[in-house]
């Protein structure tokens, strides 16, 4: 039994490593566009991502990827820690683009949406379900998250949609092998901008904080502000970065040669 955890802590040390040192040869943000000839297939997974993770960002511990056929812009992401996909799962995040060509459009997902109820769930099943029983694992992260916020299009009258809609925007989550948490989206070129080729994206990707409980008849009591100094003392940083927002913006020049 002894050598059983010295075997798992050897080789949970030795992914944290290799995790490590490939996010240090990775950039901060992607530079360069990735037109592809096919749809990429939204399933929570990074099959279809053939060219692999493009950058890293360290202010949010995130790697990514953006891509872009004629139709559609793709971005996938993958959080490898334990406190940053909590963070995810508790507060969402949202994904954010404004067009350079037309600076009054604004267009806003925040995905995933995960009730209060189900983010305990989701982060017990990761710990506790064996690696065999991944698929179990992210069909009941994907029914849990299956629904998209959407705001800053006129196209589509309701803020709320399935991720089964009929706009085409489509999202999924889900773990891989290693239980590192991937976000993957596809949102159709029409609803960001009104060209198709030689035309410059700003988006935000923004990891939204855990929203704090409070007490619901009025500001919050002495009891909780004690509660939370108290998460603050035996967390530190991590409590604190769990309740601050962390963002990166970068620009993608949407070109079809």
């Amino acid at each position: 039994m002894q050598r059983y955890f010295l075997r798992l802590i050897f080789t949970l040390l030795i992914s944290l490593f290799t995790i490590k040192t490939w996010a240090q040869h990775l950039p901060n943000k992607q530079t360069k566009s990735i037109l592809i000839s096919s749809p990429i297939k939204i399933d929570g997974s990074y099959k279809d991502w053939t060219m692999g993770f493009k950058a890293y960002n360290n202010s949010t511990s995130l790697f990514y990827s953006v891509a872009h056929d004629r139709e559609n812009f793709y971005m996938i992401l993958k959080a490898t820690k334990s406190a940053i996909y909590g963070k995810i799962i508790g507060g969402t995040m949202t994904l954010s683009f404004k067009d350079f060509s037309d600076k009054k459009k604004h267009f806003e997902i925040y995905y995933p949406l995960v009730g209060y109820a189900d983010r305990p769930k989701i982060s017990m099943l990761v710990v506790d379900t064996p690696k065999k029983s991944l698929a179990f694992i992210n069909q009941y992260v994907l029914s849990k998250c299956d629904e998209i916020k959407v705001l800053g299009c006129e196209a589509i009258p309701d803020s709320l949609i399935s991720i089964y809609n009929e706009y085409g925007i489509k999202a999924a989550a889900g773990f891989d092998e290693n239980s590192a948490f991937i976000l993957e989206y596809s949102i159709p070129l029409k609803y960001l901008t009104k060209l198709k080729n030689g035309i410059e994206l700003n988006y935000n990707v923004r990891v939204n904080p855990i929203p704090i409980k409070t007490n619901r008849k009025g500001p919050e009591t002495e009891k909780t502000l004690i509660l939370r100094q108290i998460m603050i003392d035996k967390m530190g940083t991590a409590y604190l970065d769990s309740i601050s927002p962390t963002d990166f913006s970068g620009t993608y020049l949407i070109s079809n040669q």
